[in-house]
């Protein structure tokens, strides 16, 4: 018996997440713990979000358990030059919650958001991914503060997953790769499907009964350390 048998859970992600990355890992780990899963893409807007959450509830008929996917797409480009990605990414996890909140309350829901460790050191050129990212664990913990109430616990996990981007950035960057892999305490990125999907599984199941408002770290000690991408993006 899986820990999750009768569950539905609802992942929303990128493309690219949802096929080979974070997503996709958790999405087969809830699959093996017995959940339905419905893996939809990041909507472009409230009514696209509204209009997926109702048809997985057409087709399932409850939700369970909310978990929206990281943004991977990366743009090392010098501040001068950015525009504020705040926008896209952030509104996008907004629109998720409020579209899956009703049925996520008629069953004492679980939220999972999905961050970037970057926020808690200085990234070079990296400025709107870290705003975006900070801006959901703000989201997330004001849905806890005002949904804990109607039994909604909403979380964020922050994740450092050997993912295909980060596989790409290893190619351009080897030796620098390495060496900051080297410098966090486990030495490695986490799998998606065994380290990230079992993280997520600790805050969706019943062990997690009593957890809201907490940013989780699924990294292998890599917030403990300085500066994580400053090593392997180019001046």
């Amino acid at each position: 018996m899986g820990r999750l048998n009768d569950k539905v859970a609802v992942i929303c992600a990128g493309r690219q997440d949802a096929q080979h990355g974070v997503a996709a890992g958790i999405a087969q780990r809830l699959r093996d713990e017995g959940a339905r899963v419905a893996l939809l893409g990041s909507p472009a807007s409230k009514a696209e979000a509204e209009a997926a959450i109702a048809d997985v509830l057409t087709r399932h008929g409850r939700i369970d358990i909310l978990v929206n996917g990281a943004d991977e797409s990366t743009d090392f480009s010098p501040l001068a030059s950015k525009s504020l990605a705040v926008a896209p990414s952030a509104q996008a996890v907004l629109w998720s919650l409020q579209a899956a909140y009703p049925a996520l309350r008629e069953r004492g829901g679980r939220v999972v958001n999905i961050v970037a460790t970057m926020g808690d050191s200085l990234n070079r050129k990296l400025a709107d991914g870290v705003a975006a990212s900070e801006a959901i664990k703000s989201l997330t913990r004001s849905a806890a503060e005002e949904w804990g109430e109607h039994g909604v616990l909403v979380n964020a996990l922050a994740v450092a997953a050997d993912t295909a981007v980060f596989r790409k950035l290893r190619e351009q960057a080897p030796e620098a790769v390495d060496a900051l892999v080297a410098q966090s305490p486990m030495q490695r990125m986490g799998d998606c499907e065994a380290d990230i999907g079992g993280a997520v599984m600790l805050l969706v199941s019943e062990a997690g009964r009593f957890l809201t408002g907490h940013v989780l770290y699924a990294d292998g000690g890599q917030h403990l350390t300085p500066t994580p991408f400053e090593a392997i993006v180019p001046m």
